[in-house]
């Protein structure tokens, strides 16, 4: 099976704990589906049984940023299992996330709950791509950088996991149309309490 590379960053939040990958500049390898069995949006997710486990993100590759460089990871508090894939001649990225917490919150209405977030920086251009520090701040605004930087750079996506009674995601930046369908979905499998532990799909 044909293999695709390529550079991303994964930030996973629980509940203001940030944390993301220790090694900057890692390549991570992106699974090619077969067009006949590429992932259906659907919540069953069978198809990714075929991806090899040489292809999984696991939180021990995950170092925790908000409360202390190298603070390692506790599985038994949190564990992660992220794999990606695409499909030849399709412009797109299927994320399989597979996340134990052992205190899931999803009932605040803002930010505050568990999110996977995500950036896709598909052309390696680099760069800040949030106001406060974007080399720009001397030319233009802050204010007006929310809609001129914002997402300029990178695609930001905060996963709501699991969704309840909003959208599925925030992005930063003007272009909200990218968390919309066609252009992003998102389907579970979970059956999740909140303030409880249990495991999402």
């Amino acid at each position: 099976m044909d293999k695709k590379r390529l550079i991303l960053l994964f930030l996973p939040v629980l509940f203001l704990v940030l944390c993301s990958f220790e090694k900057p500049g890692t390549e991570y390898m992106i699974y090619q589906f077969p067009r006949e069995h590429m992932p259906s949006i659907d919540g069953d997710f069978s198809e990714w049984e075929m991806v090899p486990d040489s292809f999984a993100i696991g939180v021990f590759e995950l170092k925790n940023t908000n409360f202390g460089e190298g603070l390692e990871q506790d599985p038994e508090n949190y564990d992660l299992n992220v794999k990606v894939g695409w499909v030849k001649d399709l412009n797109r990225l299927y994320f399989y996330i597979e996340a134990y917490d052992n205190y899931w919150d999803f009932i605040d209405t803002a930010l505050r709950q568990d999110i996977f977030e995500l950036v896709v920086d598909a052309d390696l251009s680099g760069g800040p791509f949030i106001s406060t520090i974007n080399a720009n701040l001397e030319r233009v605004p802050r204010f007006d950088l929310h809609f001129k930087g914002h997402g300029g750079h990178a695609q930001n996506y905060h996963i709501f996991t699991p969704v309840r009674n909003k959208d599925c995601a925030m992005i930063w930046g003007n272009a909200y149309w990218i968390k919309d369908f066609p252009h992003a979905h998102a389907a579970y499998k979970e059956d999740l309490v909140h303030g409880e532990s249990g495991k999402l799909k």
